[in-house]
């Protein structure tokens, strides 16, 4: 843009009074909302200044309702020199103003090189003496909780460089700014970036973690940058980090901008001001800096409002009684004797004293105020919950609006929500949680607020939401939104185009929180055709075109088609929650991505998310369902009882791992190549399922070379399980065809894997309020295993006829344990024992029987006269009173090893999920193929030895990673068929 796009309009006007009447084109759009700005100059002004509500504010300018080359459609163009003569009569009044840019959407799209700039540059001409120019951004959070001393968070090498030149060289860098690291948790005030403006992206969207920051600037973006370039890195840039200012700047010194950044943020001088004041440029797009900013950020980052607000929040939340040390450079000005005081006087001297402290100097109230805020987050303690405030925050008693998780799909003619999706036509579906919103769509589950985690210090969490619809997409797209503490979120939204040829949509929501999944959902309907001529003013459907397409119904009295019912309309169902997922999220660990199989339509796939980058992979290739298949038929023909397989390179376990790491690396190339490197490199991955029948044998993944056909176990290979690191002189990663076998090429031995799987008709049948939808009410509190209470044991007789001894056997060793295993044979006395004996453990090696009525678990029987239901159990029927007893706090171990004497094929993963699901049980440690039914018991007994010895704290993620290891050293092969559901944060403690 410039002034040509204004044809004749204003050219016998000077720049300076050009300037002046855009000044008031801008104006007179945001405040009077009418145009053309038609009158007098005296009359303009009149009209502009009586709707100016406060003189201190950003006065805000609106570029262009109408573009400047359609002017002439009007039948009287306003006149160029009483719109620069208004500017004068309305000047007096603001001083010197920060001008607010807020632009039209076809501003914000053009593709010349200056773009909103060449407006920037208008409205910083000297003759207008604005303090700073800005482009307006919608505020995404109410209140940012911008911190003093400053966070900086430094991306790149080249922003620690200038940073640290700026605190080698300035006193006001050193003590007003604090150094993060950009991937821990919490809130970055100032994200600093070095270099080009698409590297800074690309940065961002590699973070193995989401960034949270307030404001992000990318300085010394070269000479090669257009306006395009610049809105699409911003958009970006807030997509990711939730930013509420962004900022492009090409300074001389990047260590002497900084300090002259932080030094007028520290004489209360507005973020803004400050900015434009620091200089530096865009050039060729602006002179100036190019700052997007929302106003809540500006006002947050003022000392003078920080100090208030810290005095505020302070006294109400924390034990005013409580010593604070301070020093003596901050006790002085505050009136108190140096050491420590009671947080309450020293509130209240800061309170009192900060307007005749100010904020000449940064040495004087920036320093006050960011020393006290130190101690308060070193030796404050916060006041004692109340009832109705389980985050710790003494909140006024009102009554919670539960929020939901809630989509809107839209079209861009409309700004009503469409009841079905349009053919042929680019769709935006909105996101967002909050409490109820008409014309919305919720999942039916509340999201539970109440037991959200302390938040940090931004008051809130920043979630990642992926959105995939495989018919419309070729990858999925991904956003964050910011949680507050209350209230509602503001939508992330995802654009798609449905096919002419598309009758049905299906896709998926997918809400994570630091590569953890916590809920998804399931956005579906039908596909319907529009015309445009019946009702322009609304999505009119071609008549005659309702819930069924042409072909969908029964027609003449045919038979019924055997395909899944269409729905009605737009829908968005629950299609699983991850238990517990939700729970003391700040005290969690971090994991590196997320895994989630058959994500969306009757495909198999996988979804991985890791940080900001998410991929999709169809499953479906003759190859990867050929390597699957001999996985499983590898797994299902171990004859583990032979000799054969007694010892890590024992002949039977060699070729087993060789077949193994053959089709494990197969699925591994196959996949990689279509995942983001940060999901396959990942350590520490959550893996749900989130279909029935849909796991994959992620843990088989090998990500060394293939080994020949007749490769050797490593003989480094024990010692390596042993350490849980591989030898220098493996060669399984440095020779292709690898000569040897090398057993920490297994994700399922090198990586700390968190299984979850349940089915969609689960999700969908609980009640509310349960825990399998994300229950945190009935979900324990605690996040500990304790292992001093009893392990109970419950077996099927039919282990008996293949082995007569083993179980004898058994019982006998593990009389040597601390906590010898209650053994029992039905499971009537299994539910009493429960609810007796408070068990830590739960051992179950059943059968597995399946007929018309579902699943069930075969236990004794106690005698040849029991009842059905003394041995037979449902797991339909299963409640957490065969796994939680009363007194019990955190969650037992299930250790459910399904056994048989036959080669019988059941997914016993569905059996787990029952477990997890129906009776809550936090761990659940299943066998992912059925299993010899003696070699099941051993088993048992070194799972059980290994988790009674581990060291008091441990999580069971951790646990369980070096059980399979050190048992797989010992020879035990059949540990590769063990597989853990739950929580992998669980901590095991020994009372």
């Amino acid at each position: 843009m410039d002034r040509a796009s204004f044809g004749s309009w204003g050219t016998d006007l000077s720049d300076d009074e050009f300037a002046k009447a855009l000044a008031t084109i801008g104006v007179h759009n945001a405040y009077i909302g009418v145009w053309p700005a038609m009158g007098s100059a005296s009359e303009v002004a009149e009209r502009i200044s009586n709707r100016i509500d406060d003189l201190a504010d950003p006065v805000r300018c609106r570029y262009f309702g109408t573009p400047p080359n359609e002017w002439r459609r009007f039948t009287r163009v306003p006149s160029p020199n009483e719109l620069a003569a208004a500017w004068a009569k309305i000047q007096p009044a603001l001083a010197r103003p920060q001008f607010e840019i807020d632009l039209s959407e076809s501003i914000r799209k053009e593709r010349d090189c200056k773009g909103a700039g060449w407006l920037c540059d208008q409205l910083r001409r000297a003759v207008l003496d604005a303090r700073s120019v800005y482009l307006a951004e919608q505020p995404l959070v109410g209140h940012p909780d911008w911190q003093w001393p400053v966070r900086v968070a430094l991306m790149n090498e080249g922003a620690s460089r200038a940073y640290l030149a700026a605190a080698q060289a300035h006193r006001t860098v050193q003590n007003l700014t604090q150094s993060v690291n950009p991937y821990d948790r919490g809130t970055i005030d100032l994200l600093w970036i070095s270099g080009e403006i698409n590297d800074a992206v690309r940065l961002i969207e590699e973070a193995p973690y989401p960034i949270h920051a307030h404001a992000v600037a990318v300085f010394g973006t070269g000479r090669e940058m257009e306006w395009a370039t610049t809105e699409r890195a911003k958009t970006r840039i807030t997509e990711l980090t939730q930013a509420q200012s962004v900022l492009f700047v090409n300074p001389e010194n990047a260590a002497e901008w900084l300090n002259n950044l932080i030094r007028d943020l520290s004489h209360d001088v507005p973020f803004d001001v400050a900015v434009n004041w620091s200089g530096g440029d865009v050039m060729p797009v602006c002179s100036g800096p190019l700052l997007w900013s929302a106003r809540p950020l500006i006002k947050a980052s003022r000392i003078s409002n920080f100090t208030r607000n810290l005095v505020r929040r302070s006294l109400k939340e924390l034990d005013l009684d409580r010593p604070l040390v301070i020093d003596p450079s901050v006790a002085f000005p505050l009136g108190l004797p140096p050491g420590p005081n009671p947080t309450g006087i020293v509130l209240d001297r800061l309170g009192e004293r900060m307007k005749d402290i100010g904020f000449l100097h940064e040495s004087d109230g920036a320093s006050v105020a960011s020393a006290v805020n130190q101690s308060l987050k070193y030796f404050g303690v916060k006041r004692k919950p109340t009832k109705r405030s389980p985050t710790g925050f003494f909140e006024p008693e009102v009554a919670t609006v539960p929020r939901h998780l809630q989509v809107g799909v839209f079209l861009n003619r409309w700004s009503e929500p469409l009841e079905a999706f349009a053919r042929g036509e680019k769709h935006e579906l909105e996101v967002h949680i909050g409490p109820p919103l008409e014309g919305r769509l919720s999942l039916q589950d509340r999201f539970p607020e109440e037991k959200l985690p302390p938040p940090s210090e931004s008051g809130g969490h920043l979630l990642t939401v992926v959105f995939f619809e495989p018919q419309s997409m070729e990858q999925p797209e991904l956003k964050t939104l910011f949680l507050p503490r209350v209230g509602a979120s503001l939508p992330c939204r995802f654009e798609f185009v449905v096919g002419e040829n598309v009758t049905e949509v299906e896709g998926r929501v997918t809400v994570l929180h630091e590569n953890r999944v916590l809920q998804t959902g399931l956005v579906r309907g039908p596909v319907r055709t529009l015309d445009y001529h019946e009702h322009p003013d609304r999505a009119p459907w071609r008549s005659g075109e309702d819930e069924f397409g042409e072909d969908d119904g029964p027609d003449d009295g045919g038979p019924v088609s055997e395909e899944r019912t269409r729905h009605a309309q737009i829908e968005f169902v629950l299609a699983g929650a991850v238990r517990r997922a939700i729970a003391d999220l700040d005290l969690r660990s971090r994991f590196d991505a997320a895994l989630v199989l058959n994500h969306a339509s009757e495909r198999p796939g996988l979804q991985g998310t890791a940080g900001n980058r998410s991929g999709y992979v169809w499953l479906d290739d003759n190859t990867v369902q050929e390597a699957k298949a001999d996985i499983e038929k590898a797994l299902d023909t171990g004859d583990w009882d032979y000799a054969e397989y007694n010892g890590l390179h024992a002949e039977g376990t060699t070729k087993l791992l060789r077949i193994l790491a053959l089709k494990g690396n197969r699925l591994y190339s196959f996949v990689a190549k279509n995942l983001p490197p940060a999901v396959t490199s990942a350590r520490r991955l959550q893996v749900v399922v989130a279909k029935d029948h849909a796991r994959f044998p992620v843990e088989f993944f090998y990500d060394f070379n293939p080994p020949t056909v007749d490769a050797p176990v490593c003989p480094h290979a024990e010692e390596a399980l042993r350490n849980g690191t591989c030898s220098k002189d493996c060669l399984a990663a440095k020779q292709m065809p690898a000569p040897v076998v090398c057993p920490l090429g297994f994700w399922g031995l090198s990586r700390v894997l968190e299984w979850h799987a349940f089915t969609e008709q689960q999700a969908l049948e609980l009640p509310a309020n349960v825990s399998g939808k994300l229950d945190i009410d009935s979900a324990p509190r605690s996040d500990e295993v304790p292992l001093g209470g009893p392990c109970l044991f419950g077996y099927s007789k039919k282990i008996d006829k293949a082995d007569k001894d083993c179980i004898e056997n058994f019982k006998t060793r593990v009389k040597t344990l601390q906590q010898p295993p209650v053994a029992v044979e039905s499971w009537s006395d299994w539910k009493a024992a429960v609810k007796k004996l408070d068990p830590s453990i739960l051992m179950l090696l059943v059968h597995t029987k399946t007929d018309e009525y579902g699943t069930s678990l075969e236990m004794g029987p106690p005698s040849a006269s029991a009842a059905v239901a003394e041995s037979l159990l449902l797991t339909d029927h299963l409640t957490d009173d065969y796994v939680m007893g009363p007194k019990i706090t955190g969650s037992p171990i299930v250790l459910l090893l399904g056994c048989t004497t036959a080669r019988a094929k059941l997914p016993f993963d569905t059996v787990a999920t029952a477990f997890e699901y129906r009776a809550r049980a936090g761990i659940v440690v299943a066998t992912s193929n059925l299993i010899y039914g003696p070699k099941a018991v051993e088993v048992a007994e070194a799972f059980l030895r290994r988790i009674l010895e581990v060291q008091d704290g441990q999580t069971f993620g951790d646990v369980t990673l070096a059980v399979r290891r050190s048992l797989l050293a010992e020879g035990l092969a059949m540990i590769l068929c063990i597989t853990v559901y739950g929580d992998a944060d669980w901590k095991l403690v020994k009372h």
